[in-house]
């Protein structure tokens, strides 16, 4: 059952299951300091579950050297989709996917802001928000038609008793 906010204009929000999600390397939702501590967690809802706005970018660097041929950038969007990316060739790795990229900040494969544009002109702007555990995630923080209309997705710290870290948490859409 979806949860609905009554305003103008009104917001639905509601959550899926897909049983993709189950198959992604831990990587993919779960970061890990190199001692193997929980840096974050990307299943806001419990494992295979997430939500409308969930869609955020992982930076895998294949071999931590920065500007490597093995770097990826794993783009999780809400529906279950991954698209992944290879930053040093600026081409995605996942068969039919024509998305625009472009990136800025950072140091080699790890951007500070991403801009996705799809075939439709809307933009998804991903950042690494101040206070984050790890560069290796950047969060969903707009989504932008091509008439300019966008939807700012604000975020706040948290901490998760479950898995003991800070988080960053949707706040407000």
């Amino acid at each position: 059952e979806p949860f609905n906010i009554k305003g103008v204009p009104g917001l639905n929000f509601s959550f899926r299951y897909n049983s993709s999600l189950l198959e992604l390397p831990e990587s993919a939702t779960k970061g890990r300091s190199w001692d193997g501590r929980l840096l974050y967690n990307k299943e806001p809802l419990g494992k295979g579950w997430t939500h409308n706005f969930n869609a955020y970018v992982v930076v895998d660097l294949g071999n931590d050297d920065i500007n490597s041929i093995d770097d990826r950038w794993m783009i999780v969007w809400p529906g279950g989709d991954i698209h992944v990316y290879q930053p040093q060739q600026a081409k995605y790795l996942t068969m039919g996917v024509y998305d625009k990229v472009s990136y800025s900040g950072g140091i080699g494969a790890i951007p500070t802001q991403i801009t996705i544009t799809k075939k439709n002109q809307v933009k998804y702007v991903f950042d690494k928000l101040a206070g984050s555990p790890t560069g290796e995630l950047l969060h969903l923080i707009r989504i932008e038609d091509r008439h300019g209309n966008a939807v700012y997705l604000d975020y706040e710290n948290g901490y998760s008793e479950h898995a003991g870290i800070n988080i960053k948490r949707l706040k407000r859409v």
